[in-house]
């Protein structure tokens, strides 16, 4: 079971640990975002750290329906126990958790500040 709390703005957060340069773990604070369709996006700054292989570019839709092309790369990430290579989007400034890395999990938030949350295989 991965758990996580609800930060004071609402947010759902996690800890995730991905494979850095040296095929070490990092551990990184990521928000639940159940708007994100993808598996993960990071931040390129945070991308540029982790052990990565290009994998071309996608394109996004936005929440406002603008859609805009962004690098995806494959990084190593630490799920349920095993290391799986998952393909992500370099965008944004912020860690965000999108839906199809969920898919196949139950997701369990009490939303209230300091509120737990976990993810569980189904």
């Amino acid at each position: 079971m991965i758990r996580g709390s609800v930060n004071q703005r609402c947010a759902i957060e996690i800890v995730l640990g991905f494979a850095d340069a040296n095929n070490e773990t990092t551990d990184v604070a990521v928000m639940v975002d159940t708007g994100y369709e993808g598996n993960l996006a990071l931040p390129l700054s945070l991308v540029e750290r982790l052990a990565r292989v290009p994998l071309g570019t996608t394109q996004l839709r936005m929440v406002d329906g603008t859609v805009v092309s962004v690098d995806q790369y494959v990084v190593g990430v630490e799920w349920f126990g095993h290391r799986r290579m998952i393909a992500v989007e370099a965008i944004g400034d912020q860690p965000l958790l999108g839906m199809s890395l969920l898919r196949g999990h139950r997701l369990t938030i009490d939303v209230t500040p300091a509120g737990p949350v976990t993810v569980a295989p189904l």
